[in-house]
């Protein structure tokens, strides 16, 4: 994700403000192991309820 954010930097620019740059590859990492996988699995499943909802992996 890092590498992506490095490359589409300009574009990504164009809709985010990014005053420290773009994240690192353990910002990325650490955001990623905060969420908790069965909620997020439920709140996408409350915007979009015809999504079919599959489980987690340990979910």
């Amino acid at each position: 994700m890092e590498d992506f954010g490095k490359t589409k930097e300009g574009w990504l620019r164009t809709f985010l403000e990014l005053p420290n740059g773009i994240p690192s590859h353990d910002t990325f990492n650490r955001v990623f192991s905060a969420i908790d996988p069965v909620h997020s699995v439920h709140s996408v499943h409350s915007v979009h309820p015809d999504h079919p909802v599959h489980s987690p992996p340990g979910g």
